[in-house]
């Protein structure tokens, strides 16, 4: 008896250890971010949105790659002051204030690979494939001009996830997307936009 004891007293740094090591070896993170953007290629309207967010779901394969999919919106908002517009065979013209808005939704499957960097932090470079649904409305005077639509997206993207605890982690990217989204209305042949995120999210 008093060897049995012995032997199951020497086996609990070994289980404690295997427990540790399995708690630090997650398998899934979901993260939920700020996303701040930056439109890069449209004179539709070029005011950083702060107006964002963005959810991801990554399950790693290996202990340095992870597949998944992200979700997410921004909504760009600008002014513009009175200035004469016309339409394209010059029959038309108007003079008149306007406010400009484009709302962002993508959906992308995503694909991520992580360096070794310490215990702590788990630098990556990823890619998302997939589409953008995209809003771009005008309101001027009393009217109002809408166009809708999905288009092709991708986005490169590098970041680290922050090791908090056992169960959270921090998120810190940066990416670059872009879109195929086109508009005749408002002369937007496609979207691209310059992304940070902070954020946070749970491992399991």
């Amino acid at each position: 008896m008093k060897t049995i004891k012995i032997a199951c007293l020497a086996l609990l740094p070994a289980l404690f250890a295997a427990k540790t090591t399995k708690a630090q070896q997650f398998k899934n993170v979901l993260l939920f971010s700020w996303n701040i953007g930056v439109p890069l290629n449209n004179d539709y309207l070029t005011k950083t949105s702060f107006a964002g967010f963005r959810a991801d779901y990554r399950r790693f394969v290996t202990p340095n790659i992870s597949v998944g999919f992200s979700t997410g919106w921004n909504s760009f908002e600008q002014y513009f002051d009175t200035q004469s517009y016309s339409t394209s065979d010059g029959n038309t013209t108007v003079t008149t204030d306007m406010y400009r808005i484009i709302y962002n939704v993508p959906f992308m499957l995503t694909g991520h690979y992580y360096f070794d960097a310490g215990q702590y932090v788990k630098p990556y470079a990823g890619v998302g494939i997939g589409c953008m649904y995209s809003e771009q409305t005008a309101y001027f005077n009393i009217y109002e001009l809408n166009e809708n639509g999905m288009g092709f997206a991708i986005r490169p993207e590098v970041g680290v996830l922050i090791n908090i605890s056992n169960q959270f982690i921090g998120n810190i990217g940066v990416d670059y997307q872009f879109a195929t989204n086109k508009s005749e209305y408002f002369d937007i042949n496609s979207l691209s936009q310059l992304d940070i995120q902070v954020g946070f999210g749970f491992k399991f």
